[in-house]
């Protein structure tokens, strides 16, 4: 009992605090007071990050969540809070108003702009009130007794920010069958950034955070154009990616940043790509990144005696340069694992029994809703998951890995105290490597568990 009552008074905070964002929003929409940070923004690492979160919202209904994004969708100029607000705005509306079926969230580009619609099979909107559903404090259903709280701000909010980007929103529903609401997003920014101002690349930062930012990559190339398509291929996967055109400071910033890996072009002005790998190679501080060449150049055979880890010819490929990352990772014998876990006794247990083996790095994250975020950010190897977590339980965890085709594939094994019904079992069944019961928790168990899925997932990605 009190557990639900602190899981009640948890949850009426929140619902306040969400008041009170959207109040601040929207008065400072009126007063004109909205600032908006332009910079280039990965629409598609946006839709799977709003996605993986909204599974949580739909968990308890039988809602499957759909997507479609094409490979070439261009990034835009804009700022990426507040398009990430709008989608998860729509996204969050479609959850609260559909109770089977489906949400599903589209994405299209043309020259000009970009459109993203999030369509559901709801209760839809009745004709009369579509008209009014983007003015402030408009509800569908606006009866004392509605079944749909709210303040009726989130698709005003919206409005304005897609506005103060110079696209527009609109909707389309019909009562039973579902709504889909519609913005667009012009892809060099709005007409006054296109007029007089430049967007640049973010400068490179004094200091780097820790695991939580993902592993750095250093993209050196002269071609701005590649360092931005390097940086879209890597986001989504977790990688931290700080582009350099300067091929006279590698050696600087190589000492500076510490990065994970670095990607070199040879053909540069000044000083190319062979002289900086003879220099990071001959300066004990840098010698042991790993540097991998990625040049129009097919001189392998040099390249590798210079001392570099890996070698692609442009054009590359995003899988080409994945696996060329994911070498490194292997070569050096280290499996990162994400221990997830609301109860902190249990995952240093977990930490130590793992660590206890040589090779294994831990991860941890106290909630099912950081383990989702972590998950995407670190890529790990190996998830060792518990099903009981307030709001964003295991269940959900394993629906937003098995839903994004970037994640499915990594093993995860279930610890937990909870005594699972038949149900839950078949949720479980064919999508975790092992299911370990806390009561009965054995490290020699656990770690057998641990090599074996980390040997079949290894097995998958030869195959």
């Amino acid at each position: 009992l009190q557990r639900q009552d602190l899981e009640a008074i948890y949850n009426s905070g929140q619902h306040l605090l969400g008041l009170i964002n959207d109040i601040l929003d929207i008065s400072k929409i009126e007063a004109g007071k909205v600032e908006l940070s332009f910079e280039l923004v990965d629409l598609e690492e946006v839709i799977r990050g709003v996605m993986a979160t909204a599974i949580a919202l739909v968990k308890d209904k039988p809602v499957e969540m759909q997507q479609s994004i094409p490979d070439d969708l261009p990034a835009v100029i804009g700022d990426n809070r507040r398009i990430r607000q709008v989608l998860l705005n729509l996204v969050s509306n479609a959850a609260k108003f559909t109770d089977e079926g489906f949400i599903r969230v589209e994405a299209w580009a043309d020259e000009e702009f970009i459109t993203i619609s999030v369509a559901d099979s709801g209760i839809g909107i009745p004709p009369d009130k579509l008209p009014r559903i983007f003015e402030a404090f408009t509800q569908v259903d606006a009866s004392p007794s509605r079944k749909y709280g709210g303040t009726g701000l989130g698709l005003a909010i919206s409005k304005s920010f897609v506005e103060l980007h110079g696209g527009r929103i609109w909707a389309e529903s019909e009562v039973g069958r579902g709504s889909t609401f519609c913005f667009t997003l012009p892809v060099q920014g709005p007409p006054a950034l296109q007029e007089g101002t430049v967007v640049e690349e973010p400068p490179v930062p004094a200091e780097m955070p820790d695991a939580e930012g993902g592993k750095l990559v250093l993209c050196v190339d002269d071609d701005q154009g590649v360092i931005t398509l390097f940086r879209r291929y890597l986001h989504k996967q977790g990688y931290r990616v700080i582009g350099l055109t300067d091929a006279a400071r590698v050696l600087e910033e190589a000492k500076r940043l510490k990065p994970h890996a670095i990607t070199l072009d040879v053909m540069m002005p000044e000083k190319d790509g062979w002289q900086v790998i003879q220099e990071l190679k001959a300066d004990p501080e840098t010698c042991h990144i790993p540097v991998v060449m990625c040049t129009i150049v097919s001189e392998e055979g040099r390249g590798m005696s210079l001392g570099a880890a890996d070698y692609l010819v442009k054009p590359i490929l995003e899988q080409d340069l994945l696996a060329a990352l994911d070498r490194l990772d292997r070569e050096a014998g280290r499996h990162l694992v994400l221990v997830v876990d609301d109860q902190e006794e249990d995952r240093k247990l977990l930490r130590r029994m793992i660590e206890s083996q040589d090779g294994y790095e831990v991860v941890e994250a106290d909630s099912g809703q950081e383990a989702i975020r972590l998950i995407r950010r670190v890529r790990p190897q190996l998830i060792v998951l518990d099903l009981m977590m307030p709001e964003v339980d295991g269940f959900a965890v394993l629906e937003a890995v098995k839903a994004d085709e970037t994640t499915r594939s990594i093993p995860i094994i279930v610890v937990t105290a909870k005594e699972l019904t038949a149900e839950e079992h078949r949720l479980l069944n064919h999508r975790i490597a092992a299911l370990i019961q806390k009561g009965v928790l054995e490290q020699e168990e656990l770690l057998e568990d641990v090599v074996a899925a980390l040997q079949k997932w290894e097995r998958r990605r030869v195959a």
